[in-house]
C-alpha cells in the first residue's frame, strides 16, 4: 500500500510502472497522473483519488485487478489507452472535456457508458474493442455519429458490437442511426425533429421514444424500418 502525502499534487511518467505487487494507492491532493504512471500494475486492486483531474496515456492500462474506478467520473482529460484493458462495468463521465484515442480499448466487462460531460475534444474510438456495451447514453452533442466511439465502419460496427441495443441521447442529427441494425431502442430527451434518414435502415427497432413534442419529420426518417 501506497499512502501519498497531501504535498503531492502531481504523480510523474511511469512512476509506478511494472510494480507488479502494488494492491494499494491513497492520495487525497493528486491532480494528474503521468503517462504508463500505473501501466501494468498487475496486482492493483485499490486506488483512492478525490482530487483527480488528468489521467495521461496509458496511466491504468493493464491495471486488470481494479474494479472500484469511481473517481473517472470527475476527470476532465483522460489520454490514449489510458483505461485499456481495465475490468470496470461501467463508466460515467461528467466533467470530461478530453478523452483520448482507445481511451478505454478493449475494456472487456465493460456494458454501461454515459457521457455527460462537455467532451469538445474526442480521439479516435475511445471504446474500441468494448464488445459487451449494451447501454449508452449521451447527453452532449459529440458530432460523431454514435457507432464511431467504437468503430469507423458501420457493417463493423453492426457485426462486432450487436450487444449494443439501447441508446439514450439528447439530439439527433441527419443520419444519426442509419443503419443500425442491431439497434432496439432509442430515446431522444431534446430533440424536436426527426432529421433526414435518422433511423434509415434500423430494421430491428422496436421502440423510438421522444422526450419532446415532435414537430417535424424529415425525408426518410423511418425509411425501411420493418420493425
Amino acid at each position: 500500500t501506497v499512502n501519498l502525502s497531501p504535498l503531492v499534487n502531481n504523480l510523474p511518467n511511469r512512476a509506478f510502472a511494472g510494480c507488479s505487487l502494488l494492491k494499494r494507492i491513497n492520495s487525497e491532493n493528486i491532480e494528474t497522473v503521468g503517462d504508463e504512471c500505473f501501466y501494468k500494475c498487475v496486482k492493483l486492486t485499490k486506488v483512492k483519488f478525490k482530487s483527480l483531474q488528468v489521467v495521461g496515456n496509458s496511466a491504468f492500462e493493464d491495471c486488470v485487478s481494479i474494479t472500484d474506478f469511481a473517481f473517472i467520473s470527475n476527470l476532465k482529460s483522460i489520454g490514449e489507452k489510458a483505461f485499456a484493458h481495465c475490468q470496470m462495468q461501467g463508466v460515467t463521465l461528467v466533467n470530461c472535456d478530453e478523452l483520448g484515442t482507445n481511451a478505454f480499448y478493449q475494456c472487456s466487462k465493460l456494458n454501461m457508458v454515459s457521457l455527460d460531460g462537455p467532451l469538445s475534444v474526442i480521439g479516435e474510438m475511445p471504446f474500441e474493442g468494448c464488445f459487451e456495451i449494451n447501454l449508452l447514453t449521451i447527453r452532449t452533442d459529440l458530432n460523431v455519429r454514435p457507432h464511431l466511439l467504437f468503430i469507423n465502419d458501420v457493417d463493423e460496427f453492426n457485426s462486432q458490437y450487436s450487444n449494443l441495443e439501447t441508446i439514450n441521447i439528447n439530439n439527433v442529427f441527419d443520419e444519426e442511426f442509419k443503419g443500425y441494425t442491431n439497434l432496439l431502442f432509442v430515446t431522444v430527451l431534446e430533440s424536436d425533429i426527426v432529421p433526414l434518414s435518422c433511423f434509415e435502415d434500423c430494421e430491428n427497432l422496436i421502440q423510438i421514444v421522444f422526450s419532446k413534442e415532435v414537430t417535424h419529420i424529415s425525408e426518410r426518417a423511418f425509411s425501411n424500418c420493418s420493425s
